[in-house]
């Protein structure tokens, strides 16, 4: 049973966090990329090291202060139990410094083009507020493949940024990143083998950077293993290196995959707790794609540049209609998987921008309150009626009634974007 689990496990970690976000299929970088300027880390403290034999050198970390444990040391299982998890009682604050923001539900549509430059400047001042303090949170380890010569040096320091955008809420008390060609394969699944959270078969997630491309990894995929370990396996390609998203965007987002699923440590499945959300076919995406785009822009222009590329860059085949009846309908998927349902990839464009929206009505975090307060429940508990009384208690109006007004602020931008 322990292996049928294990399997289990492994399959919605390959096909979960992360589906499509590196799928040549979906962005094609070496068509759009080259027309914008690689964005920079907010804050540089450091670099990746390059391993120069099987034992891989780790990048300084710092001490990690304990929050509650993640899944079962034993085997990653997928099943929900009617336990109640144990962290989501405590209720962080949205953000560390007070949020003002002169557009609400009543004016949004109005005010759509003012939502990018409230996000971008808010985020930016979350991560400052939080730096310095976040640095004890976790304890970050950046591992790189012996051959594996990286196009971003300064991965530690987009990580750092995630960690201290969402400092106001769970994390893991520790997180693995595995950056690595496709010769390094081997070397990854070794130091899995090594990882104090390994179970067998864990190796397995080596593969998933690697699905797209022949002879390549070029993905990404993050989640929640063993006992209370954040885990990151990014691809190193390199073509990679002509899209901007590569420099910091996407480790910011790989990352924010772990912090949707720290909610629900404790519980015995805490990466499906999102995912068995009414909102998983946008939030889960959306939020990780917002986050990484805005808090991996160094400017206000690089994140309207990135963001322009992103909902022109995710194309989903069969969905052409953007119109805000359709997203109405996207919106009330409840029934979608990653890996496993197409229209899941719209979470990287409709999912991005709605969660944008919500941003600049709530805070640059206040998404994430959805998650922890979703976590009250055990996994697949929370329905459609709970979802409303959920968002109403972050955004002050149910989900019936947002959806109409997002629906309509999101066709607007997708038309926006596609048609200037």
């Amino acid at each position: 049973m322990k292996n049928k689990l294990l399997i289990l496990a492994i399959v919605s970690f390959l096909t979960g966090c992360g589906y499509g976000l590196d799928n040549p299929e979906q962005t094609p970088p070496a068509k759009t990329a080259t027309d914008f300027p690689a964005t920079e880390a907010i804050v540089s403290i450091g670099t990746a090291v390059q391993a120069s034999t099987d034992t891989s050198t780790v990048v300084p970390t710092d001490t990690a202060t304990v929050v509650p444990t993640v899944i079962t040391t034993d085997t990653p299982t997928w099943t929900s139990t009617n336990e109640p998890t144990q962290t989501a009682t405590h209720m962080p604050t949205q953000t560390s410094t007070p949020f003002v923001s002169p557009i609400d539900f009543s004016n949004i549509v109005t005010l759509k083009e003012e939502i990018p430059r409230i996000v971008w400047e808010s985020a930016k001042n979350e991560v400052r507020s939080n730096y310095e303090d976040s640095r004890s949170l976790v304890e970050l380890k950046v591992l790189v493949g012996p051959s594996t010569t990286p196009y971003y040096n300064e991965n530690e320091d987009a990580f750092r940024n995630a960690i201290a955008f969402w400092a106001q809420f769970p994390q893991p008390p520790e997180y693995f990143a595995f950056l690595y060609n496709f010769e390094d394969k081997p070397w990854a699944v070794s130091k899995f083998k090594e990882m104090p959270f390994y179970s067998k078969g864990m190796e397995r997630s080596v593969d998933a950077p690697c699905q797209h491309i022949p002879q390549a990894c070029t993905g990404a995929n993050s989640g929640i293993f063993g006992a209370n370990t954040g885990v990151g396996v990014v691809g190193i390609y390199p073509p990679d290196a002509s899209d901007p998203y590569r420099f910091g965007p996407l480790q910011i987002h790989e990352y924010t995959h772990a912090v949707q699923a720290a909610p629900w440590i404790g519980a015995k499945d805490p990466n499906r707790g999102h995912q068995t959300m009414p909102s998983a076919c946008w939030l889960g995406e959306g939020q990780a794609h917002f986050a990484g785009l805005a808090v991996g822009s160094d400017s206000l222009e690089k994140y309207l540049q990135l963001r322009e590329m992103q909902v022109k860059g995710h194309p989903v085949e069969g969905f052409n209609d953007y119109s805000a009846d359709a997203i109405l309908d996207f919106y009330r998927d409840t029934d979608c998987l990653p890996g496993k349902s197409p229209e899941y990839a719209l979470g990287y464009t409709i999912g991005y921008l709605t969660v944008e929206a919500l941003s600049a009505i709530g805070g640059p975090t206040s998404s994430m309150g959805l998650n922890t307060r979703a976590a009250l429940y055990s996994v697949g508990e929370v329905k459609e009626k709970e979802f409303n009384q959920i968002f109403q208690h972050v955004y002050g109006i149910s989900w019936n009634e947002a959806m109409p007004i997002l629906a309509k602020v999101v066709a607007d931008t997708v038309a926006s974007l596609t048609y200037k």
